[in-house]
């Protein structure tokens, strides 16, 4: 029912169109001249970066925003680094120079890395209630200082039991 629907709605060229375009993406991030062995090892390292950044999250990380973080980090870095390490190695001239595919990987694995960051934090703070996780325990942090400024005050001026203005009074006989 539901490719049914699609299909009437997209039509038989478009979805050809989607299907080459996808094609063409594919094929330009991973060089026809690039083995499995090569992608593999161009994927492993945002592979443990997004590990690193799930792990590295707040203790009180959810299961959603450390998901987010890893995915942000390991697909951005991916295809980031894909990108643009093919368009370093198709660039005339410089596309020639032995590891310069590899520099531009290496760039565009970091670039990739941020963008992918930032689409994480949206995914938190979408999950969080328009706050990532970040500024939740931000908000979580100054209630608690608050609270503790609160209470040191109203100590300091003898309103909370168990202060030695209290032991004072009790040891004169006036409490």
């Amino acid at each position: 029912m539901k490719s049914a629907l699609i299909k009437a709605l997209i039509g038989k060229g478009a979805r050809e169109n989607v299907g080459k375009f996808a094609g063409n993406v594919g094929r330009f991030l991973k060089p026809a001249d690039m083995g499995a062995g090569e992608l593999s090892l161009a994927l492993l390292p945002d592979a443990a970066f997004g590990l690193m950044a799930a792990g590295m999250a707040p203790e009180e990380a959810s299961f959603i925003d450390r998901g987010a973080m890893f995915l942000g980090s390991a697909v951005g870095g991916g295809l980031g680094g894909l990108a643009t390490g093919s368009a370093v190695r198709k660039l005339p001239g410089i596309g020639k120079i032995p590891g310069a595919g590899l520099g531009g990987d290496m760039l565009g694995s970091i670039g990739g890395d941020m963008l992918g960051h930032q689409a994480a934090m949206g995914i938190s703070s979408l999950a969080g209630g328009g706050q990532n996780i970040y500024e939740r325990l931000e908000g979580v942090a100054a209630e608690e200082y608050r609270k503790q400024i609160q209470q040191e005050t109203l100590a300091a001026l003898g309103y909370l039991p168990g202060v030695r203005h209290d032991e004072f009074m009790r040891s004169q006989g006036l409490a």
